[in-house]
């Protein structure tokens, strides 16, 4: 089995677990915000910014990310990307 296989498995089968729900929480609560600062990610999630973001990219991917609609899903995807890009 392919790498990229598993990997799309893997997402068709996830599940949210409470920091996985915590670090979408913040995400939403800063998307107007471009995200946060650094520091809090670091303080609340143990995550240098970059990491965090990328792992919110991957989840924004997924259309079946709970308590995420398409207006914030973009958004967030938006400051995902310019984030890394910083």
């Amino acid at each position: 089995m392919y790498a990229s296989t598993r990997i799309q498995q893997h997402i068709a089968q996830w599940t949210p677990d409470r920091y996985d729900t915590a670090m979408i929480d913040f995400a939403l609560q800063w998307q107007f915000f471009d995200g946060g600062d650094a520091g809090d990610i670091f303080e609340t999630f143990g995550l240098p910014e970059r990491r965090y973001f990328q792992r919110l990219l991957n989840w924004m991917s997924d259309d079946r990310v709970p308590g995420v609609d398409d207006d914030a899903r973009s958004r967030i995807t938006e400051v995902c990307h310019r984030r890394l890009a910083a």
